[in-house]
Order: structure tokens, then C-alpha cells, then sequence
């Protein structure tokens, strides 16, 4: 049985096939890895202090979930908090100090 040697133009076709194979495989693998580093990112940061890397919880001050830190004390809001607690009174922030243990 003798075979046939494939001509140039069926190289280049099979050629191109595999390249573009390759491309989508890459682009795949890409898109992958950038996911894990995200969410990898995310994992070392989630409720972190962002003042000195203790631990956050939440705690409800009147209606608005807030974050403190366990090690700090410091006080974190996220977007939209500061504005719904400034519409809950004038005297607010003095609220917020000494539920915390402020002065």
C-alpha cells in the first residue's frame, strides 16, 4: 500500500487548522488564568482592613451594615452607606463614635 505524500496546499490548510485550534485554546487558557488571579486577589483581601489587614466584621448600626476591624477598631463603608446614614440624623457620626467605643 503506498501512500500519498500530502500536497503543499493540504500542509498549509491543516497547518492553519491546528494554528487557529492553538489560538482558541490559548485564548481559553488565558481567560482562565486571569479568573484564579482574580478571584485568588480577592480571597487574600476579602474583609480585610485595608488600614492594618485585620479581620472585618459586620455590624448593624441603625439600618446600614457596617464594617469594623477587630484589630483597629477602624470603621469601613462601602459605597452608599455614609450617604444612608447622614440621611438618619444630624448627630450621626457622634452616634457611630461612641457605639463603637469612641470618645
Amino acid at each position: 500500500m503506498a501512500t500519498q505524500k500530502p500536497s503543499s496546499a493540504e500542509e498549509e490548510y491543516f497547518t492553519k487548522e491546528e494554528d487557529e485550534k492553538l489560538q482558541i485554546l490559548r485564548a481559553r487558557l488565558d481567560h482562565q488564568r486571569t479568573q484564579q488571579a482574580k478571584e485568588q486577589g480577592k480571597n487574600l483581601h476579602w474583609m480585610k482592613c485595608p488600614k492594618c489587614g485585620g479581620d472585618l466584621k459586620e455590624v448593624l448600626f441603625r439600618t446600614v451594615k457596617v464594617d469594623t476591624c477587630q484589630s483597629c477598631q477602624g470603621v469601613w463603608l462601602d459605597e452608599g452607606e455614609l450617604e444612608m446614614l447622614a440621611g438618619s440624623g444630624r448627630n450621626f457620626i457622634k452616634d457611630i463614635v461612641s457605639s463603637f467605643g469612641g470618645k
